[in-house]
């Protein structure tokens, strides 16, 4: 049997690691669980990490609310092309067409 050694990395939630190919999920019922669930962006963008945030406008203004609370110029992020926010589209094939050049972009 052939067994692949994996690095694993810090989620940015609590004490979570994980490795590359992994599926996560991550269910939030309160504002305090919500914050939480942006730490993996706060990992990515305390390292070299080109960041993408798509969903509806006011998901996204609370993504970059609690990144803005955690010390993140989202701004300066964006100009400098570390963060990367995309809104909704009429359709998914859109969506990840866009999610796709953004990280073309990147």
């Amino acid at each position: 049997m052939h067994t692949e050694l994996r690095a694993a990395i810090d989620l940015g939630i609590h004490d979570e690691r994980v490795t590359v190919s992994d599926h996560i999920a991550y269910f939030w019922e309160t504002e305090e669980e919500f914050c939480e669930a942006v730490g993996f962006l706060k990992v990515g963008l305390r390292g070299k990490d080109h960041c993408v945030v798509f969903g509806h406008p006011t998901a996204n203004t609370k993504v970059l609310a609690a990144l803005q609370a955690d010390g993140f110029d989202a701004t300066h992020l964006q100009t400098v092309g570390r963060l990367t926010v995309l809104g909704g589209k009429p359709s998914g094939t859109d969506m990840l067409a866009d999610i796709g050049a953004a990280f073309q972009t990147a």
